[in-house]
Protein backbone atom coordinates (compact mmCIF):
# COMPACT_ATOMS: atom_id res chain seq x y z
CA UNK A 1 0.00 0.00 0.00
CA UNK A 2 0.98 3.95 -1.40
CA UNK A 3 1.69 6.07 2.50
CA UNK A 4 -0.37 8.81 2.40
CA UNK A 5 1.05 11.53 0.24
CA UNK A 6 1.32 13.96 3.74
CA UNK A 7 3.45 11.34 5.39
CA UNK A 8 7.36 10.80 5.80
CA UNK A 9 8.76 9.19 1.76
CA UNK A 10 9.13 5.98 2.65
CA UNK A 11 12.69 6.82 1.06
CA UNK A 12 14.11 8.04 3.93
CA UNK A 13 15.13 11.27 1.90
CA UNK A 14 13.19 13.27 4.94
CA UNK A 15 11.02 14.80 2.61
CA UNK A 16 6.79 14.39 2.09
CA UNK A 17 5.90 11.54 -0.45
CA UNK A 18 4.01 13.38 -2.59
CA UNK A 19 7.32 15.81 -2.54
CA UNK A 20 9.58 12.88 -3.60
CA UNK A 21 8.66 9.16 -5.09
CA UNK A 22 4.95 9.61 -5.16
CA UNK A 23 4.91 11.53 -8.44
CA UNK A 24 7.54 8.81 -10.37
CA UNK A 25 5.02 5.93 -8.67
CA UNK A 26 1.91 7.34 -9.96
CA UNK A 27 3.11 7.98 -13.16
CA UNK A 28 4.47 4.30 -13.46
CA UNK A 29 1.80 2.63 -12.06
CA UNK A 30 -0.76 3.01 -14.81
CA UNK A 31 2.51 2.56 -17.36
CA UNK A 32 2.87 -0.99 -15.76
CA UNK A 33 -0.91 -1.71 -16.42
CA UNK A 34 -1.46 -0.66 -20.03
CA UNK A 35 2.08 -2.51 -20.58
CA UNK A 36 0.13 -5.74 -18.81
CA UNK A 37 -3.05 -4.89 -21.18
CA UNK A 38 -0.83 -4.91 -24.12
CA UNK A 39 1.22 -7.79 -22.96
CA UNK A 40 -2.42 -9.69 -22.52
CA UNK A 41 -3.62 -8.32 -25.95
CA UNK A 42 -0.37 -9.77 -27.84
CA UNK A 43 -1.36 -13.13 -25.96
CA UNK A 44 -4.94 -13.28 -26.81
CA UNK A 45 -4.09 -12.67 -30.83
CA UNK A 46 -1.14 -15.05 -30.92
CA UNK A 47 -3.68 -17.33 -29.48
CA UNK A 48 -5.60 -16.68 -31.85
CA UNK A 49 -3.50 -17.06 -34.40
CA UNK A 50 -2.54 -20.21 -33.25
CA UNK A 51 -5.98 -21.96 -32.87
CA UNK A 52 -6.48 -20.36 -36.51
CA UNK A 53 -3.90 -22.86 -37.95
CA UNK A 54 -3.57 -25.84 -35.26
CA UNK A 55 -7.04 -26.15 -34.02
CA UNK A 56 -7.56 -26.37 -30.22
CA UNK A 57 -5.15 -27.62 -29.12
CA UNK A 58 -2.78 -26.05 -26.20
CA UNK A 59 -0.39 -23.84 -27.26
CA UNK A 60 2.90 -25.01 -26.68
CA UNK A 61 4.24 -23.75 -23.19
CA UNK A 62 8.38 -22.83 -23.21
CA UNK A 63 10.67 -20.87 -21.54
CA UNK A 64 14.47 -19.79 -21.98
CA UNK A 65 16.55 -20.27 -18.78
CA UNK A 66 20.20 -20.26 -19.35
CA UNK A 67 21.17 -22.48 -22.07
CA UNK A 68 18.06 -24.45 -21.90
CA UNK A 69 14.50 -24.82 -23.11
CA UNK A 70 11.86 -25.35 -20.94
CA UNK A 71 8.86 -27.65 -22.58
CA UNK A 72 5.92 -28.59 -20.80
CA UNK A 73 4.20 -31.32 -22.15
CA UNK A 74 1.11 -32.26 -20.11
CA UNK A 75 2.17 -33.27 -16.47
CA UNK A 76 6.03 -33.37 -17.89
CA UNK A 77 8.32 -30.80 -18.41
CA UNK A 78 11.70 -31.29 -21.48
CA UNK A 79 14.98 -29.78 -20.59
CA UNK A 80 16.20 -29.03 -24.32
CA UNK A 81 19.98 -27.63 -24.96
CA UNK A 82 20.11 -24.93 -26.91
CA UNK A 83 17.42 -21.62 -27.36
CA UNK A 84 17.05 -22.57 -30.81
CA UNK A 85 15.88 -25.70 -30.17
CA UNK A 86 12.64 -26.01 -32.31
CA UNK A 87 9.56 -27.19 -31.38
CA UNK A 88 9.78 -30.05 -34.57
CA UNK A 89 12.22 -31.28 -32.34
CA UNK A 90 10.34 -31.48 -29.18
CA UNK A 91 7.44 -33.48 -30.99
CA UNK A 92 10.70 -36.10 -32.25
CA UNK A 93 12.33 -36.18 -28.94
CA UNK A 94 8.12 -36.70 -27.39
CA UNK A 95 7.96 -39.97 -29.79
CA UNK A 96 11.64 -40.87 -28.65
CA UNK A 97 10.40 -40.80 -24.70
CA UNK A 98 7.34 -42.85 -25.79
CA UNK A 99 9.16 -45.91 -27.03
CA UNK A 100 12.20 -45.47 -24.31
CA UNK A 101 15.81 -45.92 -24.53
CA UNK A 102 15.46 -49.72 -24.05
CA UNK A 103 13.44 -50.21 -26.35
CA UNK A 104 15.12 -48.08 -28.67
CA UNK A 105 18.17 -49.97 -28.54
CA UNK A 106 16.46 -53.58 -28.76
CA UNK A 107 15.29 -52.09 -31.85
CA UNK A 108 18.76 -50.51 -33.35
CA UNK A 109 20.44 -53.86 -32.97
CA UNK A 110 17.80 -55.60 -35.21
CA UNK A 111 18.20 -55.66 -38.86
CA UNK A 112 16.06 -53.06 -40.50
CA UNK A 113 13.51 -55.36 -41.79
CA UNK A 114 13.04 -56.95 -38.47
CA UNK A 115 12.10 -53.28 -36.31
CA UNK A 116 9.30 -52.36 -35.22
CA UNK A 117 7.63 -50.32 -38.12
CA UNK A 118 7.29 -46.78 -36.23
CA UNK A 119 11.44 -47.42 -35.54
CA UNK A 120 11.58 -48.49 -39.10
CA UNK A 121 10.26 -44.85 -40.27
CA UNK A 122 12.98 -43.32 -37.55
CA UNK A 123 15.47 -45.28 -38.84
CA UNK A 124 15.34 -44.56 -42.49
CA UNK A 125 14.03 -41.02 -41.56
CA UNK A 126 17.42 -40.37 -39.51
CA UNK A 127 19.55 -41.88 -42.39
CA UNK A 128 18.74 -40.08 -44.98
CA UNK A 129 18.46 -36.90 -43.14
CA UNK A 130 22.04 -36.67 -42.86
CA UNK A 131 22.92 -38.03 -45.88
CA UNK A 132 21.18 -35.05 -47.39
CA UNK A 133 23.30 -32.62 -45.01
CA UNK A 134 26.36 -34.21 -46.36
CA UNK A 135 25.10 -34.20 -50.06
CA UNK A 136 22.74 -31.32 -49.95
CA UNK A 137 23.47 -28.86 -47.17
CA UNK A 138 20.60 -26.39 -46.55
CA UNK A 139 18.16 -28.10 -49.38
CA UNK A 140 14.83 -28.82 -47.28
CA UNK A 141 13.83 -30.93 -49.84
CA UNK A 142 16.14 -33.61 -49.56
CA UNK A 143 14.84 -33.48 -46.37
CA UNK A 144 11.28 -34.28 -46.86
CA UNK A 145 10.64 -37.97 -46.99
CA UNK A 146 7.76 -40.14 -46.40
CA UNK A 147 9.42 -41.66 -43.36
CA UNK A 148 10.19 -37.90 -41.95
CA UNK A 149 6.56 -37.08 -42.34
CA UNK A 150 5.01 -40.62 -41.04
CA UNK A 151 7.33 -40.30 -38.03
CA UNK A 152 6.46 -36.93 -36.91
CA UNK A 153 2.78 -36.88 -37.33
CA UNK A 154 2.91 -39.91 -35.12
CA UNK A 155 5.30 -38.05 -32.48
CA UNK A 156 2.79 -35.13 -33.00
CA UNK A 157 -0.31 -37.04 -32.20
CA UNK A 158 1.41 -38.33 -29.35
CA UNK A 159 2.40 -35.04 -28.17
CA UNK A 160 -1.20 -33.72 -28.46
CA UNK A 161 -2.76 -36.19 -26.59
CA UNK A 162 -0.03 -36.37 -23.48
CA UNK A 163 -0.14 -32.31 -23.56
CA UNK A 164 -4.19 -32.21 -24.13
CA UNK A 165 -5.68 -35.36 -22.66
CA UNK A 166 -4.21 -39.05 -21.58
CA UNK A 167 -2.58 -41.74 -23.12
CA UNK A 168 -4.33 -44.68 -22.27
CA UNK A 169 -2.31 -47.37 -20.87
CA UNK A 170 -3.85 -50.15 -23.46
CA UNK A 171 -3.42 -47.95 -26.49
CA UNK A 172 0.41 -47.35 -25.32
CA UNK A 173 0.33 -50.98 -25.19
CA UNK A 174 -1.07 -51.67 -28.76
CA UNK A 175 1.66 -49.12 -30.14
CA UNK A 176 4.32 -51.23 -28.84
CA UNK A 177 2.81 -54.37 -30.17
CA UNK A 178 4.00 -54.96 -33.80
CA UNK A 179 0.62 -57.23 -34.20
CA UNK A 180 -1.32 -54.38 -32.94
CA UNK A 181 0.56 -51.28 -34.30
CA UNK A 182 -1.24 -50.20 -37.42
CA UNK A 183 -5.05 -50.26 -35.49
CA UNK A 184 -3.62 -48.42 -32.81
CA UNK A 185 -1.77 -45.99 -34.93
CA UNK A 186 -5.10 -44.79 -36.60
CA UNK A 187 -6.79 -44.76 -33.49
CA UNK A 188 -4.11 -42.32 -32.26
CA UNK A 189 -4.50 -39.72 -34.98
CA UNK A 190 -7.92 -39.97 -34.65
CA UNK A 191 -8.08 -39.03 -31.65
CA UNK A 192 -5.51 -36.39 -32.03
CA UNK A 193 -7.89 -35.38 -34.64
CA UNK A 194 -11.54 -34.75 -32.46
CA UNK A 195 -9.08 -33.14 -29.80
CA UNK A 196 -7.82 -30.87 -32.32
CA UNK A 197 -11.43 -29.88 -33.33
CA UNK A 198 -12.38 -28.82 -30.07
CA UNK A 199 -13.32 -32.16 -27.78
CA UNK A 200 -12.73 -33.55 -24.90
CA UNK A 201 -12.02 -37.26 -24.53
CA UNK A 202 -13.76 -40.19 -22.50
CA UNK A 203 -12.88 -44.02 -23.08
CA UNK A 204 -15.21 -46.61 -21.98
CA UNK A 205 -14.49 -49.73 -20.18
CA UNK A 206 -13.43 -52.31 -23.21
CA UNK A 207 -13.67 -55.22 -20.41
CA UNK A 208 -17.35 -54.83 -20.44
CA UNK A 209 -18.57 -57.55 -22.79
CA UNK A 210 -22.09 -57.19 -22.50
CA UNK A 211 -22.33 -54.28 -25.62
CA UNK A 212 -20.38 -53.17 -28.92
CA UNK A 213 -18.12 -50.00 -27.24
CA UNK A 214 -17.33 -46.91 -29.29
CA UNK A 215 -13.38 -46.00 -29.66
CA UNK A 216 -14.28 -43.26 -27.62
CA UNK A 217 -16.79 -40.50 -26.66
CA UNK A 218 -16.49 -36.96 -27.45
CA UNK A 219 -17.76 -33.64 -25.53
CA UNK A 220 -17.78 -30.61 -27.19
CA UNK A 221 -15.92 -28.01 -25.45
CA UNK A 222 -18.27 -25.48 -26.48
CA UNK A 223 -22.01 -26.78 -26.63
CA UNK A 224 -23.54 -29.73 -25.05
CA UNK A 225 -22.73 -31.72 -27.95
CA UNK A 226 -21.87 -35.71 -27.06
CA UNK A 227 -20.96 -38.06 -29.93
CA UNK A 228 -19.59 -41.24 -30.71
CA UNK A 229 -16.61 -42.48 -32.85
CA UNK A 230 -15.51 -45.23 -34.12
CA UNK A 231 -11.82 -46.33 -35.71
CA UNK A 232 -10.93 -48.95 -38.25
CA UNK A 233 -7.90 -49.72 -40.14
CA UNK A 234 -7.87 -51.93 -43.26
CA UNK A 235 -5.46 -53.81 -43.23
CA UNK A 236 -3.27 -55.23 -46.39
CA UNK A 237 -0.89 -57.88 -46.57
CA UNK A 238 3.14 -57.20 -45.81
CA UNK A 239 2.39 -53.51 -45.02
CA UNK A 240 2.87 -51.41 -41.69
CA UNK A 241 4.69 -55.30 -40.49
CA UNK A 242 0.76 -57.19 -40.98
CA UNK A 243 1.98 -60.67 -42.07
CA UNK A 244 -1.92 -62.35 -42.06
CA UNK A 245 -4.30 -62.32 -44.78
CA UNK A 246 -3.82 -62.88 -48.48
CA UNK A 247 -2.09 -61.21 -51.45
CA UNK A 248 -4.37 -59.24 -52.92
CA UNK A 249 -4.79 -55.97 -55.27
CA UNK A 250 -3.15 -53.33 -52.99
CA UNK A 251 -5.08 -50.30 -55.59
CA UNK A 252 -8.42 -50.97 -54.30
CA UNK A 253 -10.12 -49.19 -51.50
CA UNK A 254 -12.21 -52.53 -50.41
CA UNK A 255 -14.07 -50.66 -47.33
CA UNK A 256 -17.41 -53.00 -47.24
CA UNK A 257 -16.14 -55.40 -44.39
CA UNK A 258 -15.21 -52.45 -42.11
CA UNK A 259 -18.38 -50.47 -42.97
CA UNK A 260 -20.25 -53.73 -42.30
CA UNK A 261 -18.42 -53.79 -38.70
CA UNK A 262 -18.66 -50.06 -38.45
CA UNK A 263 -22.85 -50.77 -39.03
CA UNK A 264 -23.08 -53.22 -36.03
CA UNK A 265 -22.41 -50.51 -33.47
CA UNK A 266 -24.78 -50.10 -30.70
CA UNK A 267 -24.92 -46.66 -29.30
CA UNK A 268 -27.97 -43.98 -28.44
CA UNK A 269 -25.43 -41.31 -29.87
CA UNK A 270 -24.88 -39.77 -33.15
CA UNK A 271 -21.76 -42.21 -34.55
CA UNK A 272 -18.68 -41.42 -36.56
CA UNK A 273 -16.58 -43.70 -38.30
CA UNK A 274 -13.12 -43.25 -39.49
CA UNK A 275 -12.10 -45.64 -42.14
CA UNK A 276 -8.19 -45.41 -42.47
CA UNK A 277 -7.79 -46.41 -46.23
CA UNK A 278 -3.86 -47.70 -45.70
CA UNK A 279 -3.18 -47.02 -50.03
CA UNK A 280 -0.17 -45.76 -51.45
CA UNK A 281 0.81 -43.71 -53.47
CA UNK A 282 -2.00 -42.69 -56.77
CA UNK A 283 0.25 -44.12 -59.91
CA UNK A 284 -1.78 -41.28 -61.50
CA UNK A 285 -4.12 -38.28 -60.86
CA UNK A 286 -6.90 -39.90 -61.57
CA UNK A 287 -6.57 -43.25 -59.50
CA UNK A 288 -7.51 -41.54 -56.09
CA UNK A 289 -10.91 -40.48 -58.06
CA UNK A 290 -11.33 -43.83 -58.74
CA UNK A 291 -11.03 -45.00 -55.14
CA UNK A 292 -13.20 -41.84 -54.12
CA UNK A 293 -15.79 -43.70 -56.67
CA UNK A 294 -15.31 -47.43 -55.53
CA UNK A 295 -15.87 -46.32 -51.91
CA UNK A 296 -19.15 -43.95 -52.78
CA UNK A 297 -20.28 -46.95 -55.29
CA UNK A 298 -19.70 -49.39 -52.18
CA UNK A 299 -21.79 -47.20 -49.38
CA UNK A 300 -24.86 -46.91 -51.95
CA UNK A 301 -25.03 -50.20 -52.74
CA UNK A 302 -25.43 -51.64 -49.03
CA UNK A 303 -27.77 -48.82 -48.41
CA UNK A 304 -29.51 -50.34 -51.09
CA UNK A 305 -29.33 -53.85 -49.28
CA UNK A 306 -31.03 -52.18 -45.99
CA UNK A 307 -27.07 -52.90 -44.63
CA UNK A 308 -27.01 -49.41 -43.19
CA UNK A 309 -30.77 -49.92 -41.20
CA UNK A 310 -29.08 -52.04 -38.68
CA UNK A 311 -26.62 -49.25 -37.56
CA UNK A 312 -26.54 -45.67 -36.33
CA UNK A 313 -23.90 -44.15 -38.47
CA UNK A 314 -24.54 -40.29 -39.11
CA UNK A 315 -21.28 -40.16 -41.07
CA UNK A 316 -18.35 -41.74 -42.37
CA UNK A 317 -15.00 -40.75 -43.25
CA UNK A 318 -12.13 -42.07 -45.35
CA UNK A 319 -8.36 -40.72 -44.66
CA UNK A 320 -5.18 -41.51 -46.85
CA UNK A 321 -1.55 -41.11 -45.71
CA UNK A 322 0.46 -42.66 -48.28
CA UNK A 323 4.06 -41.57 -46.42
CA UNK A 324 4.90 -45.24 -44.70
CA UNK A 325 4.61 -46.46 -48.34
CA UNK A 326 7.62 -43.93 -49.01
CA UNK A 327 10.13 -44.51 -46.69
CA UNK A 328 13.14 -43.29 -48.06
CA UNK A 329 11.66 -41.36 -51.25
CA UNK A 330 11.15 -37.78 -51.00
CA UNK A 331 7.72 -36.61 -50.91
CA UNK A 332 7.23 -34.69 -54.30
CA UNK A 333 3.56 -33.55 -54.81
CA UNK A 334 -0.35 -33.63 -54.22
CA UNK A 335 0.13 -37.32 -54.60
CA UNK A 336 1.99 -37.88 -51.57
CA UNK A 337 -0.71 -35.61 -49.42
CA UNK A 338 -2.82 -36.52 -46.65
CA UNK A 339 -6.65 -36.67 -47.72
CA UNK A 340 -10.09 -37.43 -46.37
CA UNK A 341 -13.23 -37.61 -48.06
CA UNK A 342 -16.78 -37.76 -46.04
CA UNK A 343 -19.95 -39.48 -46.39
CA UNK A 344 -23.31 -38.57 -44.76
CA UNK A 345 -26.09 -40.75 -44.36
CA UNK A 346 -29.55 -39.43 -44.62
CA UNK A 347 -31.75 -40.22 -41.75
CA UNK A 348 -29.67 -41.84 -39.39
CA UNK A 349 -31.08 -43.72 -36.39
CA UNK A 350 -29.75 -40.74 -33.84
CA UNK A 351 -30.76 -37.64 -35.47
CA UNK A 352 -27.93 -35.33 -36.91
CA UNK A 353 -27.03 -32.42 -33.98
CA UNK A 354 -27.52 -28.76 -35.18
CA UNK A 355 -23.45 -28.24 -35.02
CA UNK A 356 -21.83 -29.31 -38.57
CA UNK A 357 -19.40 -31.86 -37.35
CA UNK A 358 -18.38 -32.91 -40.59
CA UNK A 359 -16.72 -29.47 -41.97
CA UNK A 360 -15.54 -28.89 -38.54
CA UNK A 361 -13.37 -32.13 -38.63
CA UNK A 362 -12.43 -31.57 -41.91
CA UNK A 363 -11.16 -28.50 -41.09
CA UNK A 364 -9.16 -29.80 -37.68
CA UNK A 365 -7.94 -32.75 -40.52
CA UNK A 366 -5.91 -30.13 -42.31
CA UNK A 367 -4.78 -28.27 -38.92
CA UNK A 368 -2.88 -32.02 -38.05
CA UNK A 369 -1.03 -32.15 -41.78
CA UNK A 370 2.43 -30.94 -39.92
CA UNK A 371 3.30 -29.75 -36.43
CA UNK A 372 4.21 -25.97 -36.07
CA UNK A 373 7.38 -24.76 -36.95
CA UNK A 374 7.90 -22.91 -33.61
CA UNK A 375 6.95 -22.54 -29.83
CA UNK A 376 4.79 -19.64 -30.72
CA UNK A 377 4.45 -17.85 -26.90
CA UNK A 378 8.14 -16.60 -27.50
CA UNK A 379 8.37 -12.67 -27.12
Amino acid sequence: MRPSLNAPCPCGSGQRYRKCCAENELITLPRLFHELEERHARTLKREAEFRKQYGYIRMPVTAVAGDKRMIAVGGSLLAQDGKDYGFVRTVHDVGLHFFGEEFLDQQSALPFEEQHVPIQWLSAWVDEHNLANRVSPGDPAAQQLGSGAAWLRLAFDLYTIQDNSALQTALRTRLLNPLQFQGARHELKIAALWIAAGFTLTYEDERDRLKTHPEFIAKDQFSDLIVAVEAKSRHRTGVQGYAGGKPENLRRADVRKLLTEAYKKKVDLPLYVFVDLNLPRPENPSERDTWVSEIQATIADMTTEGLHERGPVNAAFFTNDPSHYLLRDRLVGDQDNLWVISYRYEDPKVAHPSIDVIERIKLAFSHRVAPPSSYWDDE
